[in-house]
């Protein structure tokens, strides 16, 4: 259930957070798994059995569209219009043929890239600034790292 719900909009909003604010963002992290045990336990299974859907969805369905379309747009020389036609006529091509095992295959694919991009950003990170222990010390500091310095 979470990995469905990682987008684009937690792929580029996230670092965009932690970069302004610092890592105060991690306990984000920590709210959707309550929030995610309180659903799977409660609201899912009512929301199946009243066979209910939401015009949440809906709305959500297409901010997760428009995010990736946005930076196609930026990326290339298409017009936002034309990314957002590219963007979903792919996501429904692909479910279309493949139906639910696709969109599990793709899930799984996103959560690989996602984990080895952030693995190599911290990477990265530590080797910029000098050291695990450099940037361990200016946490417990409570202070920030500018790794442009």
């Amino acid at each position: 259930m979470a990995v469905t719900y990682i987008s684009a909009i937690t792929i580029i909003g996230a670092p965009t957070e932690a970069y302004n604010y610092g890592m105060v963002v991690l306990w984000y992290s920590a709210a959707p798994i309550i929030s995610n045990v309180i659903a799977c336990l409660y609201y899912i299974p009512l929301v199946h059995k009243l066979s209910l859907k939401s015009i949440n969805q809906t709305i959500y369905m297409g901010i997760t569209v428009y995010l990736p379309a946005l930076a196609i747009n930026a990326l290339t020389p298409l017009s936002l219009n034309w990314s957002i036609m590219i963007t979903s006529g792919l996501c429904t091509f692909y479910t279309v043929l493949g139906g639910m095992k696709a969109v599990v295959w793709t899930d799984t694919l996103q959560t690989t890239v996602i984990f080895a991009g952030g693995f190599a950003a911290l990477v990265k990170t530590i080797v910029i600034i000098g050291g695990f222990g450099k940037m361990w010390d200016a946490l417990e500091r409570g202070g920030r790292i500018n790794i442009f310095e």
